[in-house]
């Protein structure tokens, strides 16, 4: 059984898919003739590590940098939003305590919840929607990642406009999130 939960494509025509209930991050190159896989669970020990080497558990949302150097994902299992060098093939954490909540702060501090997209922003930073919030990873050089609620409650969800902190998003399995030209978050 397959479940796709993230695609993105690269400058080159190659395409990333989150095949998540096989655990993998696979690659279909420009042609469209050749599929292999970039990241994979070996039941490896370490979360971090070389792209076949280390652990991954159920993917629910993938998006690339700017660049189209790095993949980041959200692994459900545990509960962290890691990220695919592709020059290096390496496998690091980016944010996430490993325990399910919802709090924001320092990358190690940080928890999630159910992360059902992400979405790399014009500022290099990355933007995610987690249950019925809107959150948001401050990236910076040395690895200290800042997660900050930007907009929603932890609540039922609805469709109520507002302020940041009054705004109401349907909880749902799905959400897309995209910038378009102008970096406006979509």
């Amino acid at each position: 059984r397959n479940d796709g939960r993230g695609i993105v494509s690269d400058t080159e025509g190659n395409i990333f898919i989150a095949d998540s209930h096989n655990r993998r991050i696979r690659k279909i190159d420009a042609s469209g003739s050749f599929v292999s896989t970039v990241v994979s669970d070996n039941n490896g020990n370490s979360l971090e590590g070389k792209g076949n080497e280390v652990r991954i558990g159920f993917i629910t949302a993938l998006t690339m940098d700017v660049d189209n150097q790095v993949l980041y994902f959200f692994d459900h299992d545990t509960y962290r939003i890691r990220k695919y060098s592709i020059a290096t093939d390496q496998v690091e954490l980016v944010a996430g305590s490993g325990e399910w909540g919802r709090d924001d702060g320092t990358s190690t501090e940080a928890s999630f919840q159910n992360i059902s997209s992400l979405a790399f922003g014009p500022d290099d930073n990355l933007y995610f929607m987690d249950q019925t919030t809107l959150r948001k990873v401050t990236l910076s050089e040395g690895g200290n990642a800042i997660v900050s609620t930007i907009a929603g409650r932890w609540d039922d969800g609805g469709a109520d406009d507002g302020f940041a902190d009054q705004v109401r998003f349907s909880w749902s399995d799905r959400k897309d999130l995209a910038f378009d030209v102008a970096g406006n978050l979509l």
